[in-house]
């Protein structure tokens, strides 16, 4: 079984035809990925939704200042935006002094205060999470969220001049290509070994274990049945 299955992948590779369509496949993935270099990221660098976001809390957390609310949500509030405008601030003066990794600092600490203030009640995800009627957009929010943090720390590590906003958002050729060339890479490998197991189960049905080794037992059961 071992010899054959290896028999049968080595066929497969020495195949011209294998090769020709791993080399459009890889010509495809690299057209691709230069046709996605202008996609719009759910995380990105948008420095106006930023100021906005940071402006109005920043105005409420003024307003509480000088007259406080005595009603329990308002001190919840307040403690919620006020180191998540920190954050936020942080952020807005990295982009203005174009300081990458302080950028990449300080939206690591914005997106873990985030996932610890995000409730599905009062503060929602990034609002792109609920287009096209996402039913999972918490699950898919959560998820972004918790990864960009950990992306972001992880850039945070990098010097300067090794980071940009192309590189925040991820908006790089080599990563699209990787992705589609994995992407790829599954599928052919899901096909492979579908049609290796209808391939085996032709040649000797006693080796397959798959459904269809007992779906053709039934029918010549069956069908020998019916003769008689």
């Amino acid at each position: 079984m071992k010899d054959y299955f290896f028999f049968e992948l080595r066929q497969l590779l020495k195949s011209k035809k294998t090769i020709g369509l791993f080399c459009l496949l890889l010509i495809y993935s690299g057209v691709y990925s230069f046709w996605q270099r202008d996609f719009r990221p759910i995380e990105r660098v948008d420095e106006t939704e930023m100021q906005q976001r940071y402006t109005v809390r920043q105005d409420f957390l003024d307003q509480q200042a000088a007259n406080p609310s005595d009603h329990w949500s308002a001190s919840l509030a307040v403690e919620m935006f006020t180191p998540w405008n920190e954050a936020e601030k942080q952020r807005l003066d990295a982009l203005a002094g174009e300081d990458w990794q302080a950028y990449a600092q300080g939206t690591s600490t914005w997106y873990q205060l985030a996932l610890q203030f995000t409730d599905e009640r009062n503060v929602f995800y990034t609002p792109d999470y609920y287009t096209f009627q996402n039913y999972y957009a918490a699950y898919d929010g959560r998820f972004g969220y918790a990864s960009t943090a950990k992306l972001m720390e992880a850039f945070s590590q990098l010097p300067n001049k090794k980071l940009s906003q192309a590189v925040m958002e991820q908006k790089r050729g080599y990563r699209h290509c990787s992705e589609v060339l994995l992407d790829i890479y599954r599928f052919y490998c899901l096909l492979f070994l579908y049609f290796w197991r209808l391939i085996v189960y032709q040649k000797n049905e006693d080796i397959n274990p798959c459904f269809f080794h007992c779906h053709y037992r039934q029918k010549r059961f069956f069908g020998a049945k019916r003769q008689y």
